[in-house]
């Protein structure tokens, strides 16, 4: 993982809650409210203003903005 493997609970949610301060969106999986992590998460997102939503809202703005994108064209020759 990203913070590592060792150390107890309370240590990943301090580092974790720092990646939840300086995101723009939470994506919350499937049954995230049986998750102690995830509730706190999601209620620091909600304090701070974060939006948060869940996966298959988070794929369908993800596709829209994939969408949306400009085209950049290939110079002739390139590949």
């Amino acid at each position: 993982t990203r913070h590592g493997t060792e150390g107890e609970w309370a240590d990943f949610l301090r580092k974790d809650l720092v990646d939840v301060m300086a995101a723009d969106a939470v994506v919350v999986l499937p049954g995230w409210e049986c998750s102690r992590g995830a509730r706190l998460e999601v209620d620091v997102a909600h304090a701070l203003g974060i939006q948060v939503l869940p996966l298959d809202a988070a794929v369908q703005v993800f596709r829209a903005a994939w969408a949306e994108r400009p085209q950049v064209a290939m110079p002739v020759g390139a590949a």
